[in-house]
């Protein structure tokens, strides 16, 4: 049966993907609403779903499956693992595989989780799948059209209500997306080999955000700054800011900012305590500029921290 939801928030919509290890953070204010579809074939679900906003989800999917995720509008809007999405790229994510997926505007993307046990039928089958790589690739012409066609076609029909009350054509769904996704993989680049290089180590784009993130989760208590990020990643600070700017598209300051923005937020929306106050959270998280602040969050999120509260409160 086809569930579709439109939800006020990205943290709701973020909630409804499914994945309790999946972060979210917003780059901007939204300028469409957050939506999505899932339809469970036959044991392979597929999603649609719409991003409202610029944003980053960053997870991993731990289930026995194999992710695919194409990107349906704003063809170059949208970065997986570094790499952006190009008119025919599709996005492999096995299992347990970190994932970091920007958004710089509102962009819809479709997804289907195929479980291993039905894209591997033979030993050499289940090497190949150990050995994918994990990330936007750009497939042979020969397998892409295939597989991106009836990802399409058919998320497009269960939007319509073709698949309800249909379990026959659940079942015909299912095996040709298997089947078109075996095509795929088989048909995708193994896993880069890593080169070695004389002189300083180089450190990819992906690498030094990873770096920083794992630092400020390590230093939680301290207010960074950006002389704290490139020390982090071990690069200049001209190299943080293309890396920034390439990967999430905002400069390193701007992350900091939006990061505690959005630490504010979660905080606010999972207040139990009814004497909690919006300066009791801000003042925890070393916020002293309160006026500027306010005003950013608004700008961000559409509505003061104090309005933030207020719903939280209601909604218990």
């Amino acid at each position: 049966m086809l569930v579709r939801q439109r939800f006020h928030s990205f943290e709701e919509y973020a909630a409804s993907l499914g994945h309790g290890d999946v972060s979210v953070l917003a780059l901007k204010r939204a300028r469409l609403r957050w939506e999505s579809a899932r339809i469970d074939l036959d044991g392979v679900p597929v999603r649609w779903a719409r991003d409202g906003g610029p944003c980053v989800f960053e997870g991993a999917i731990d289930l026995d499956v194999v992710g695919l995720m194409v990107c349906v509008a704003a063809t170059g809007k949208m970065i997986g693992n570094g790499t952006a999405f190009g008119p025919g790229s599709v996005m492999v994510v096995p299992r347990a595989h970190q994932i970091r997926v920007t958004s710089l505007d509102a962009v819809e993307w479709i997804s289907v989780l195929i479980p291993t046990s039905r894209l591997c039928r033979t030993a050499a089958e289940q090497r190949a799948l150990r050995v994918l790589p994990c990330g936007v690739i750009d497939p042979p012409l020969v397998a892409r059209p295939t597989f991106r066609a009836a990802l399409m076609r058919i998320a497009m029909a269960a939007m319509t209500g073709a698949f309800d009350a249909n379990s026959l054509g659940q079942i015909d769904a299912s095996e040709r997306l298997v089947e078109a996704a075996r095509t795929l993989l088989g048909a995708a680049p193994e896993s880069p080999v890593v080169q070695t290089h004389a002189g300083r180590r180089r450190i990819s784009r992906v690498g030094i955000i990873r770096l920083v993130e794992r630092w400020l989760e390590d230093e939680a208590d301290r207010r960074p700054s950006l002389h704290d990020l490139a020390r982090a990643a071990g690069v200049s600070h001209r190299t943080l800011h293309n890396a920034f700017a390439e990967q999430l598209g905002v400069s390193p300051k701007r992350f900091l900012r939006l990061r505690l923005l959005n630490a504010v937020r979660r905080e606010l929306t999972c207040a139990s305590c009814d004497d909690l106050q919006v300066t009791d959270v801000v003042s925890r998280l070393g916020v002293w500029d309160w006026g500027r602040f306010s005003g950013e969050y608004w700008a961000l999120f559409g509505e003061l921290p104090s309005e933030t509260l207020r719903r939280t409160r209601r909604r218990r």
